[in-house]
């Protein structure tokens, strides 16, 4: 089975990474790539509103980050694209202090299933 390389980038990180995908035959790799990139996709999705629940939960995106394990530009970059990709303002960000909006709150409630 032959093996294609491709550079994606890492989730935790956001830096480049070189992964290595099965290829199966001529004319089948792009339904591989596909469903990889799906995962990854989904995976960035699941990320984006852990990130998003931590900071609620922790209060600031440095208690968040310590919790999840990466950096507070990371769950900051998370956060920003989840916020991106809903189209909405999700926290309400201070020099002090970080809270959710009316709309974060609703997010966060329906994330955690409290609906």
């Amino acid at each position: 089975m032959a093996v294609e390389s491709w550079r994606l980038r890492d989730i935790a990180t956001g830096l480049p990474r070189l992964c290595r995908v099965p290829v199966a035959g001529p004319g089948r790799w792009i339904g591989t790539v596909n469903r990889v990139s799906e995962r990854l996709c989904c995976m960035d999705r699941l990320t984006e509103m852990e990130a998003f629940a931590a900071v609620v939960d922790q209060g600031g995106f440095t208690d968040a980050a310590r919790k999840m394990g990466i950096s507070k530009s990371a769950v900051s970059k998370h956060v920003s694209s989840l916020e991106a990709r809903l189209g909405a303002r999700l926290l309400d960000r201070t020099t002090r202090r970080v809270s959710p909006t009316e709309i974060g709150l609703a997010y966060y409630d329906r994330a955690r299933g409290r609906c």
